[in-house]
């Protein structure tokens, strides 16, 4: 660790108003305002980022550039700590929700206690909403805990809606883990609450959504009656829509070839790392029973279109986003991450589904095996 990395950590326990003890562990000092004492902290810690990522900027070596990570992390654990230490023994006090959200978001060892704290104490806090709707894809289980309070206890609609709405969201996606015992409860809670979301708070539109809650909720809907059909051996849902270029495109059309569905975007690298494998795919099955589809998590098809003029990509993709009023494709397919990929066989039944690249030896042998069945089965 370097002098000035050891300078300004000393500098940010003064800063927060801490007191070392024997064996260096800290405790809060009962005088001052906890407000200012968490203003201090923050305000040393950004500093504190400043002086790293100008020493990030001047490393000349990878060598050198990893050590200022690691001591980067290092000093956002101790902020971390810092900040939870400070909020510990008055975590009531409205100004701890703030850093709590801090400590919980961060997923150290005090994430969880934060959670809690924040469950008994700021369940009713007017300021929640992009909390709780961060809290609908957290992996922490206590997250399902903060969002009942939340939705329970708060008395502002729009937090209120965006908690229910996340409730709703997490649910889900837990029936889609689910075993089958569990699935069919999960799902009707879920239901249940993405429902109140799509009429009760149905107006709801703060900062940190895209559209109203009611045509979120909507999305969600459409996905969670799907849970039950993107499994691996079910008949593929359909899709109808538009592709990039505006012109109907449906799923169902290439009903009889094997189709390789793939969710990608411009702004994903790894979807766009797979993008010449893809044209080798594409080249290698030329009149054989094969399709490759997309589906487009562009924001505008403009986007998605210059990145398909630049790569030379030759086949269709689907808009997932289809106007302020209508769900995206991506969250009727209840998607976990781009790329997803979904194998469908030439009678439209899934057999694999991916969650970003399986590898290119991986990926060809599958096709491979389920383009000979579908030839096989034409000369019948």
């Amino acid at each position: 660790m370097s002098y000035w990395f050891r300078a300004a950590a000393v500098g940010l326990l003064l800063a927060c108003g801490l007191t070392m003890l024997p064996g260096g562990t800290t405790r809060a000092e009962e005088p001052g305002d906890l407000a200012a004492r968490i203003k201090a902290a923050k305000a040393a810690f950004g500093k504190e980022r400043e002086q790293f990522e100008a020493a990030f900027e001047k490393a000349k070596t990878d060598k050198e550039r990893e050590r200022i990570s690691d001591e980067s992390d290092k000093a956002l654990v101790k902020y971390v700590d810092t900040l939870f230490k400070l909020v510990e023994p008055q975590p009531a006090n409205p100004a701890a929700f703030d850093a709590l959200v801090t400590v919980s978001s961060a997923g150290g060892d005090k994430s969880g206690a934060a959670l809690d704290l924040i469950a008994k104490h700021h369940a009713a806090h007017p300021d929640a909403a992009e909390f709780a709707y961060a809290l609908a894809y957290s992996d922490s289980p206590r997250a399902e805990t903060v969002l009942r309070a939340i939705a329970e206890q708060n008395k502002s609609k729009d937090v209120k809606g965006v908690a229910t709405y996340a409730l709703g969201v997490r649910l889900k996606h837990k029936a889609k883990a689910a075993s089958d015992d569990d699935r069919a409860k999960l799902a009707a809670e879920a239901e249940g609450l993405l429902k109140a979301a799509a009429s009760d708070y149905a107006t709801v539109k703060t900062p940190q959504l895209e559209k109203p809650l009611g045509v979120m909720a909507a999305g969600q809907l459409a996905g969670l009656k799907n849970v039950l059909n993107l499994v691996v051996g079910k008949t593929v849902p359909e899709i109808e829509g538009e592709d990039t270029t505006g012109k109907a495109l449906k799923l169902s059309d290439a009903r009889g070839k094997v189709v390789l569905l793939d969710f990608w975007a411009s702004w994903c690298g790894p979807c766009m790392g797979m993008v010449p494998h893809n044209k080798k795919i594409v080249a290698r099955m030329k009149d054989k029973p094969f399709t490759l589809i997309g589906v487009n998590g562009d924001p505008t098809a403009d986007d998605a279109n210059k990145a398909i003029g630049k790569h030379e990509i030759s086949w269709r993709s689907f808009k997932s986003v289809r106007g302020a009023d209508k769900p995206e494709l991506a969250e009727e397919w209840n998607l976990d991450g781009w790329p997803t990929l979904y194998l469908i066989d030439h009678k439209g039944v899934i057999r694999s589904i991916w969650l970003g690249s399986p590898g290119d030896e991986v990926l060809d042998k599958e096709i491979d095996k389920l383009v000979a069945a579908a030839e096989a089965d034409a000369k019948k």
